[in-house]
């Protein structure tokens, strides 16, 4: 089992991705015609912030790390973490392209969130493959704040904000009962 680094930011984090699902929630109540929309965006959210509160990247960086000692490319393995983290950008680039023309967002805002459940899924498997280079950047503290805080409330800010936008929008035509 890892142990996972319990502090009030890691906390902050796992509540703001919850609190983020269930705004996307009440603006797939809201927004009959965005409903999949908006709930495709409150499961993403639960579903990366259950990664976030179980540290499930870490554990499979864990199970990947003792593979390369089991396998004996350990040493040699920053080929392949460059690799993965290629395939990686190009993954959820085509993902965000993909779902923007499925999803169709109807407005800038929506398409920000879209864009910010990418990154941050993106942003989760980079971490995962672990580079030593970006964990550096990542965790190490500047002016006691780490730039991974930054990163990663920054893209559930990029959901969160379109959401509650969404629950004060006026539908511009009346709903029929």
């Amino acid at each position: 089992m890892t142990e996972i680094p319990v502090t009030t930011m890691w906390w902050l984090t796992v509540i703001t991705y919850g609190v983020t699902a269930v705004l996307c929630l009440i603006a797939a109540v809201r927004t009959p015609i965005k409903r999949g929309f908006w709930g495709g965006l409150a499961l993403g959210m639960l579903l990366l912030g259950i990664n976030k509160q179980q540290d499930l990247t870490g554990i499979l960086t864990k199970l990947m790390r003792g593979a390369a000692w089991q396998e004996q490319w350990y040493f040699s393995r920053q080929p392949v973490q460059l690799t993965l983290i290629v395939i990686a950008a190009l993954l959820f680039g085509g993902l965000f392209f993909w779902l923007a023309r499925k999803a169709k967002p109807a407005s800038r805002w929506q398409s920000l969130a879209l864009l910010g459940i990418v990154f941050l899924a993106g942003f989760a498997l980079v971490r995962a493959v672990s580079l030593h280079a970006v964990d550096a950047f990542l965790y190490r503290r500047i002016g006691g704040i780490q730039p991974n805080w930054i990163v990663e409330l920054g893209g559930i800010t990029l959901v969160a904000l379109p959401a509650i936008r969404q629950l004060f929008i006026q539908p511009k035509q009346k709903e029929f009962a």
